[in-house]
């Protein structure tokens, strides 16, 4: 990474820390990250999720629409 977007990644990571957006990561994977540039000429932290997004284990069990499951409780008598 070149010292200029060093310097702006520290600096920003320090203010989303102080905020308590963010915490220091203790896992093993990481993401990449990048700058994109705002059109006042700052840069912003872009972070890419692909890596984490592959090997994320989909629901073995998906939670129903709201709408769907509302429907299925016209049919029954009592609910617990």
């Amino acid at each position: 990474m070149r010292f200029p977007e060093d310097t702006e990644l520290k600096k920003q990571l320090k203010v989303y820390i102080d905020a308590g957006n963010i915490e220091p990561a203790r896992s093993l994977i990481g993401d990449d990250f990048l700058f994109a540039k705002n059109r006042n000429e700052t840069q912003r932290l872009c972070i890419d999720y692909h890596a984490i997004k592959n090997i994320t284990q989909k629901d073995k069990y998906p939670i129903h629409r709201t709408d769907e499951m509302f429907c299925m409780l016209i049919f029954y008598q009592y609910v617990a």
